[in-house]
Order: C-alpha cells, then sequence, then structure tokens
C-alpha cells in the first residue's frame, strides 16, 4: 500500500502577516494499492517557520463541496515544533479516488518575514512540500462605487429640506434630483411587488454626514472626509438602493456596512428601524434569482445623541452605528451580482401580505464596503 500527499491549490499559499488563513491537502492512493475501507492513518504537518496553527484552528476534510461526516480527529499541536498531527478514517480507491480534501488552518505570524516559507505534510513514510507565501499587505479597492453617498455635497444650513425624493439635511435650495450616483432607489409596494418611480417618492433620505453622522472610527476602512449616509424610508413607504457590481467567478467576498438608529429629533422613539441586506445574482429592478447571501437586522433607539444642524437647541437621536458583514462565495458561472439594502417593515417582503411599514421605522446605512474577502474569514463551500 502507498500513499500519494501533496499540497492543494493554491500553491504556494498567500498570507500577509497577522492573517489566518487555511491550506488544502489531497491524498490519494498510488495505483495499485488495495482498497482502505475505514483504517484510521495519522497525518502530521510540518508548519513553515514563521506561522503556526492558530489558537482555536480547525482541520476540516471536504466532500462534494460539503463537510464530511467522517471528520478528522485533532490528536496534537507542539508549537515549539511547529508539528501538528491529526488522524482520520480513510475510504480510498487506487482506481476510484474519493473527490475529498483536507484544510487545516494556518496563521502568519505578525513579524514573518515576507518571501516564500517552507514546512512539510506526510503521512506514514511519504511526505511532501507545503509552500506559503507571505506577501505585505496590499491596498484594498472599494467594489462598490459611491458606498459613502459623497456623490452630492450638501450646502450648509439650519433646515431640512426635501428635494423630491431625497431629504437633506442642510438649506433646501431648491435643487430637485431623483438619483444617487451609482445607485438605483426604489420602494416596496407590497404582495412581492417592487416599483421604480420615474416620479419624486419619499423612499430615501440623503443625510449629510459631516453635520449629523457623529461616525465611529473605523481601523479597518476609515471613513473619508465629505461622506454622508442615507435612511432607508419607513414612513408610509418602504425604500431600497441596489447596485450592479462586477466579481469574479468563484472567488469569495465580504460586504461591510454600517447600521445606525433614525436620527431624526421628531422620530417615534418607541417604534424600532428595520434593514434588510442581500447578494443576490439576479438582474437589477427585481428580477431576482439566486441570493448568495442576506440578513435583517432592527435597532432600537438608545438616547440622545449631538446636537441637530437644522437647530442646535435639539440633539438628534443617538444612531448607535454598528458595522454589519456578510460573507458570500461567487458561483462559478456569476460574473455580476446585485447589492441590495431595503426597508422590510414588519411584513418581511411576504408576498401574501401588503406593505407594512410600521410608522417611521427606517433605519440609517453607511459607508458601505465590497472587497475580497480575507484569509480565515468564514465562508460558504463554493458549489
Amino acid at each position: 500500500m502507498g500513499f500519494s500527499i501533496r499540497q492543494g491549490h493554491p500553491a504556494p499559499r498567500d498570507l500577509s502577516p497577522g492573517r489566518i488563513g487555511s491550506f488544502t491537502i489531497d491524498l490519494e492512493l498510488t495505483p495499485g494499492s488495495a482498497p482502505l475501507r475505514g483504517q484510521r492513518e495519522v497525518i502530521w504537518v510540518k508548519f513553515p517557520q514563521g506561522t503556526a496553527f492558530p489558537r482555536g484552528g480547525n482541520v476540516h476534510f471536504i466532500k462534494d463541496g460539503q463537510h464530511a461526516e467522517r471528520r478528522p480527529r485533532f490528536l496534537t499541536w507542539d508549537p515549539v515544533a511547529r508539528l501538528l498531527r491529526f488522524e482520520h478514517e480513510l475510504v480510498l480507491d487506487a482506481d476510484e479516488q474519493q473527490p475529498g480534501f483536507y484544510a487545516v488552518d494556518i496563521q502568519a505570524m505578525p513579524d514573518a518575514t515576507p518571501g516564500e516559507l517552507r514546512g512539510s505534510i506526510g503521512i506514514a513514510l511519504e511526505q511532501a512540500p507545503l509552500v506559503v507565501e507571505i506577501r505585505r499587505p496590499r491596498p484594498v479597492e472599494n467594489l462598490i462605487r459611491n458606498g459613502g453617498f459623497s456623490d452630492y455635497t450638501l450646502p450648509p444650513g439650519a433646515t431640512w429640506g426635501v428635494n423630491r425624493g431625497v431629504q437633506t439635511v442642510g438649506h433646501w435650495s431648491g435643487v430637485q434630483f431623483l438619483a444617487l450616483a451609482d445607485w438605483t432607489w426604489g420602494r416596496y409596494t407590497g404582495k412581492g411587488r417592487w416599483e421604480y418611480p420615474t416620479q419624486a417618492q419619499d423612499a430615501i433620505d440623503l443625510i449629510n454626514g459631516e453635520s449629523d453622522g457623529h461616525f465611529p472610527q473605523d481601523d479597518e476602512h476609515p471613513f473619508a472626509r465629505g461622506e454622508n449616509f442615507v435612511d432607508i424610508n419607513g414612513n408610509a413607504t418602504q425604500g431600497m438602493i441596489e447596485q450592479r457590481v462586477d466579481v469574479e467567478p468563484g472567488s469569495a467576498y465580504e460586504l461591510s456596512f454600517y447600521t445606525g438608529y433614525a436620527s431624526w429629533p421628531g422620530h417615534d422613539k418607541g417604534r424600532p428601524t428595520y434593514l434588510r441586506a442581500e447578494v443576490d445574482t439576479g438582474r437589477a429592478h427585481g428580477a431576482s434569482t439566486d441570493v448568495l447571501a442576506w440578513d435583517d437586522y432592527i435597532q432600537y433607539y438608545t438616547g440622545g445623541g449631538g446636537p441637530a444642524s437644522r437647530d442646535p437647541g435639539q440633539t438628534i437621536n443617538n444612531p448607535g452605528w454598528r458595522k454589519r458583514r456578510l460573507t458570500f462565495r461567487a458561483s462559478r458561472d456569476t460574473h455580476q451580482v446585485t447589492v441590495r439594502f431595503s426597508n422590510p417593515g414588519r411584513s418581511g417582503f411576504h408576498p401574501d401580505l401588503g406593505a407594512n411599514p410600521d410608522g417611521h421605522s427606517g433605519m440609517q446605512l453607511a459607508h458601505i464596503w465590497l472587497a475580497p474577502a480575507v484569509a480565515g474569514t468564514t465562508l460558504p463551500v463554493e458549489q
């Protein structure tokens, strides 16, 4: 009986200092070997210098795109020798190799030297190289266009004004506009129907971030000067914005954004605010097909915030900004996705129910980012 073991794709495995990722191991029998039907074998990994098995790390066996029932059993991790050992019940046939692989977590130390690092993997008397490439972090590009809603510079002033579909904080100069650059906006009308008005509608509020944002610090993707935010309205309507984004088939992504309670002082503080975020493969304008990721969010009143720009004698509601994340993997035939944020109200877009905005229920949305997922992010397995 002979084994063939090797590092799976990609090789070398790219990592940035301090980051956690995973590498794969392919295991087969050599031609002519007797089949294995449940024999337990120990597989070992000698981690390269400058890397380690992370605390809380895992070893998985992935078969047919899913975690297999026969899970590897962790044995030992020696941090000094950088040696990991795990055991697995093997079902192998030299003529019909199992379509599975092992995924082992790995962490690059914060002081890891950039360049190619070498370790090894093995089973029984067989071993093979393990290669990791330490790369310096690259600047991350936001795939979302106008994710900070900064395309429109709001004039200073002390009044709220309605700009025919988009409400702004600042002096209303009579400018009417129906568009947020790079975003399509609309509203939900109930029973599974969406509307993309060509006439002005009170569906989305654009609010001055400089005056009333009171944004938190974000070390990962810092807020830029001039960013604004939107209120996905819930006052007698259920608003929505969406954008089509190019992606690489089979690649993994993370969508991050901030949600906040409605800051308008006149908001009914006893009502929650609602938001649904989703990513799907359908065309824009509501022709949705496969949903790759979605989640619903609710936020409640948590107290007063800073002074209101419209009236320094009043205070806005504390938005309580919270950073949210959605991760997804584009399928192999997906070149574009639709990123959508909408107000589900109390009906939750049920196809048999009418729209129910529940009064002032709009949640605030800010600082939207979409970028390739970093190593170590928990993601669905590619189908």
